[in-house]
């Protein structure tokens, strides 16, 4: 399956997207030129099966700063990330790279300006048990950043209750 679509209603005359699919993978990429901010493409490929699922994803940004303190920069991301789930378990993983934009999504130079770009990058794992309408779960992550050293971590255990179809209580 091939697809060139734009919908000028929602995207912008300056903007296309591409989808194409074949099973069990689909692909689908973005190219968006707005003229304030220069030219926008991304993009993200998924592949499933009955358990797994593998995604990658990635975008990139020229952006044109109207400033004499701060530069024109160029956002960058690259990511990866799987989920894996059998019977009542399941389990979550992902990495990224970024660049031009770091953990605090701070774009480009960040609020002092200046000509050094920021690079990130993170990850994080997680699991689940579904217990009829509970979900129990566990997540752990961590990012850094080299703009100004700074590292995140992220833990959390986590309880979903299924009150009703169309609502869950966390």
């Amino acid at each position: 399956m091939f697809a060139l679509v734009s919908d000028n209603d929602d995207i912008e005359e300056d903007a296309f997207q591409i989808t194409t699919g074949f099973n069990p993978a689909t692909a689908q990429f973005n190219v968006y030129a707005p003229q304030q901010n220069g030219l926008d493409v991304s993009g993200h490929v998924v592949w499933s099966s009955d358990m797994l699922t593998l995604c990658s994803s990635a975008f990139i940004q020229e952006v044109d700063v109207d400033s004499d303190t701060i530069d024109d920069f160029t956002m960058f991301s690259l990511d990866f990330g799987d989920a894996y789930a059998t019977g009542d378990i399941s389990s979550k993983a992902n990495y990224s790279l970024t660049q031009g934009t770091g953990n605090g999504v701070f774009g480009g130079h960040g609020v002092a300006g200046g000509t050094e770009e920021e690079d990130a990058s993170q990850w994080y794992f997680e699991a689940t048990y579904n217990m009829n309408k509970m979900k129990l779960g566990a997540s752990f992550g961590e990012g850094t950043d080299d703009l100004d050293d700074n590292k995140t971590d992220l833990s959390m255990l986590f309880l979903h209750y299924k009150t009703t179809d169309a609502l869950t209580m966390m």
